[in-house]
């Protein structure tokens, strides 16, 4: 009998050709969204300016005001009582007027579609706002890295966002899923995508054009230096008042 041959598998190292620069999205410790980007003409010194914290702080306020306006959205249609379809036909593609018999909320019960086939529209109300309730940790984090050694990361509570919302984060804000769909046959995943994505830019994009043009500024060091000092005075100075308002109610 022939010896079984083992496939050896080899590991490949990516380090010497992937981009120094990245930014990772995660949740809960999982990546949703990781990008290698290259920065054209980078400042070095870029990296300690004050420049970069204000640009992430921006990225970061971007990605939240996205996840709120969803959030809104999504609230709007889920809101109250609504109505969910127990079963939904499977078959040969459906001419107008049965598509609108086994699809519409206009007929309901038993109806009758022109191949013969008998469907029985049964609804059942629901309360889309119990299906979040969910009270486990959930945090979001954005860390830019440089040569995999981060640089700024930011914490935030994600548990603010519908449970639907946070589970299916999309920075890109793809129509991928649903623009080759008809309308009349979009799943409620599809259809909600649909709603929350339209519309919206592309934020990695963004993201990343905001962090190239940041990244190439002409930061010197002195310049660097200079704030450093003037934030020195300042912390100085705030710490000097503290103490004299103890003293005085003292």
């Amino acid at each position: 009998m022939n010896e079984i041959q083992k496939k050896e598998v080899k590991v490949i190292d990516n380090t010497f050709w992937r981009e120094r620069h990245q930014f990772v999205l995660s949740a809960n410790g999982n990546i949703i969204c990781q990008r290698y980007f290259k920065v054209n003409g980078f400042n070095p010194n870029s990296l300690h300016s004050y420049e970069l914290y204000e640009a992430i702080r921006e990225i970061v306020g971007s990605i939240k005001r996205d996840l709120e306006s969803k959030s809104r959205v999504y609230t709007a249609i889920t809101m109250g009582n609504t109505t969910k379809l127990t079963g939904f036909y499977k078959g040969e593609e459906l001419s107008f007027e049965d598509a609108c018999l086994a699809y519409s909320d206009k007929f309901d019960g038993e109806v009758t579609l022109s191949n013969g086939v008998v469907l029985n529209k049964e609804y059942i109300k629901y309360d889309a706002q119990e299906e979040e309730t969910d009270e486990s940790p959930f945090t979001i984090k954005f860390s830019y890295l440089f040569d995999d050694k981060v640089i700024y990361e930011e914490v935030w509570d994600g548990t603010v966002y519908p449970k639907y919302v946070r589970n299916c984060i999309d920075l890109s804000n793809s129509n991928a899923s649903y623009k080759n769909v008809d309308p009349m046959r979009m799943t409620f995943s599809q259809q909600m995508t649909k709603s929350l994505n339209e519309g919206r830019t592309d934020l990695i994009y963004a993201i990343i054009k905001k962090f190239c043009n940041t990244l190439s500024n002409d930061v010197d060091a002195e310049e660097i230096l200079l704030r450093k000092v003037i934030h020195l005075v300042i912390n100085t100075v705030r710490r000097r008042i503290t103490i004299q308002v103890i003293l005085v109610i003292l």
